[in-house]
């Protein structure tokens, strides 16, 4: 009869943040529990953590590590936000509508590039249009332009 085995270490390889960093577990951890490891080190909340290896995110905080093949020194990505730069990104975007909730309507013609050309008025040369009234122009005239 065989002594129980006690479970075997990993050391994962992890970037976030154009950073690498290592986190030290076993392969008998689930992903809840990686995840509680990684929001020591980063401060990014395990809800807002994307973990990603081999092009794929690693989903399910209850399956073991084991079940998604991670090998010893094996490279993850990190992918998600600390809830400073959620409560950071919120703020400013507070800031921009109620900026713009002040803002009046601006008119093109109250801009001074257009003004100068309104005030000095309809060239001699312009043709009077007529309101609700429609040009038709033949197609044939239109070929010679």
């Amino acid at each position: 009869m065989s002594a129980p085995t006690s479970p075997q270490p990993i050391e994962l390889i992890f970037k976030y943040s154009h950073k690498t960093f290592t986190i030290e577990t076993t392969q008998e951890a689930t992903l809840g529990e990686l995840r509680q490891l990684l929001h020591k080190q980063t401060e990014v909340a395990p809800a807002l953590q994307k973990i990603m290896f081999k092009g794929k995110a690693l989903s399910n905080d209850s399956t073991k590590l084991t079940e998604f093949k991670l090998r010893n020194k094996e490279k993850l990505l990190l992918v998600g936000s600390s809830i400073q730069e959620v409560l950071k990104v919120a703020e400013q975007s507070e800031q921009t509508t109620e900026t713009s909730k002040d803002d009046e309507k601006v008119y093109l013609s109250d801009l001074p590039q257009h003004k100068k050309i309104i005030e000095k008025g309809v060239p001699e040369e312009a043709i009077k249009g007529f309101r609700n009234r429609h040009v038709r122009i033949r197609y044939g005239s239109m070929k010679r332009i």
